[in-house]
């Protein structure tokens, strides 16, 4: 996922954003934490709740001028 995530975030146009699905399962929290130490902002948009885990939908914006 860093990989796929450090790639997007090589093509984000000034004042641009994406999204990721991620999952309650995995470290969602580190992945955040590494986009806004790329100074991107990073925040969590939606979040539905399955059997087991929860889907996390996750906005990057780059903030840089």
């Amino acid at each position: 996922p860093i990989e796929i995530i450090s790639s997007a975030l090589e093509h984000i146009s000034k004042n641009g954003k994406f999204l990721f699905v991620t999952s309650s399962l995995s470290d969602y929290i580190g992945l955040m934490h590494f986009v806004q130490s790329k100074n991107y902002s990073a925040k969590i948009i939606s979040k539905k709740k399955l059997f087991f885990e929860e889907l996390i939908i996750v906005q990057v914006m780059n903030t840089l001028s």
